[in-house]
């Protein structure tokens, strides 16, 4: 109790009572004006940083190597201060690609390429995705959109060859192209042609075949797709000459075709030529597009004989009995 009495008596003193008011003027309340005062800085900052960006994007072919590329333009359009500094890293929707732009800081621009690894794209977006480079919480993305760019293969030096050419001995009289014919009922199955032949003639045809889509492949949204069925067949005024057979497992090329010749002499006047889907299989579209050189044996001109020169025709003179006032005029005659 008197332990507890003391206690009251000290607590109660005047001179308690001035250390006590002593010690929060000094201690405790500066302490809580740095910390409201941090606060109001925090919220300040946070109010002045508003994430202002300007941003773009465009798709474009490469002057060098293969797929589309991808410009990121992303600009940091806050004041030059550190604690504007943005980690930005930018992402193409269409494709999945990404790359990390790194820093960014106030006032500064960069700009990142994304190699999409296709040659052709739709028209798409990339989004840029921020975040305070001090590990302030917080973050925030932004898009841009850019247009679709088509058949940007520069991979493949070598041309697409799907010339037809008429075999060695003939001559091309007319070409004939068509496609895509389809099997499945989506587009023609067929289609006719008509030439006018100037005389009778056995005919050779001779072309390539579009399997898959050599276009834009290797690295189109289309390519490999193992179609096992892409194949035609040739009549000429109803007769089959030939037809063609895919050449199985996923390809993208002009393949050659032919030569079908007629079994005999077509005769002069209009000729009817039909190319046919075979459709082997109707479980797809398994398209085709398709290039044919009609061709005729060369004409070789017939050679007109010539008599070679032989010795001069001797001359004959002739024998005359005796008869009066005739002369005979003979130079060659002795």
């Amino acid at each position: 109790m008197r332990d507890l009495s003391i206690m009251n008596n000290l607590f109660s003193s005047p001179k308690f009572i001035i250390a006590a008011i002593a010690i929060l003027a000094l201690v405790v309340i500066p302490l809580t004006i740095v910390q409201v005062q941090n606060q109001q800085n925090l919220r300040q900052e946070a109010d002045e940083i508003t994430w202002a960006t300007d941003q773009s994007a465009s798709a474009s072919c490469p002057t060098e190597g293969s797929g589309v590329e991808i410009k990121a333009r992303f600009s940091n359009t806050e004041p030059r201060e550190s604690s504007t500094d943005m980690t930005v890293t930018v992402k193409d929707q269409q494709t999945g690609k990404s790359v990390v732009m790194g820093v960014v800081k106030g006032g500064e621009t960069k700009t990142s390429t994304i190699q999409t690894e296709r040659d052709t794209l739709n028209a798409g977006s990339v989004t840029f995705s921020l975040k305070w480079t001090d590990g302030r919480s917080g973050v925030d993305s932004r898009t841009a959109s850019y247009e679709a760019v088509a058949n940007c293969n520069t991979s493949n030096p070598d041309p697409i060859v799907n010339e037809p050419v008429c075999p060695d001995g003939t001559q091309e009289i007319t070409n004939l192209e068509g496609g895509p014919l389809f099997a499945n009922g989506q587009g023609d199955a067929s289609k006719t042609h008509k030439f006018n032949l100037p005389t009778s003639a056995k005919l050779t045809f001779a072309g390539f075949l579009k399997e898959g889509h050599p276009e834009s492949c290797p690295n189109g949204d289309n390519c490999n797709q193992g179609q096992l069925y892409e194949e035609i067949k040739v009549s000429v005024n109803g007769e089959k000459i030939g037809e063609s057979t895919d050449k199985g497992g996923p390809i993208d090329a002009w393949v050659a075709i032919g030569p079908w010749l007629t079994s005999g002499e077509v005769n002069s006047g209009e000729v009817t030529v039909l190319v046919e889907h075979r459709k082997r299989s109707t479980q797809g579209p398994e398209s085709v597009d398709y290039k044919l050189a009609v061709c005729t044996q060369k004409s070789t001109p017939t050679p007109t004989p010539t008599t070679p020169p032989g010795e001069p025709t001797p001359t004959i003179c002739p024998t005359l009995g005796p008869v009066k006032n005739v002369i005979i005029e003979c130079p060659n005659c002795p």
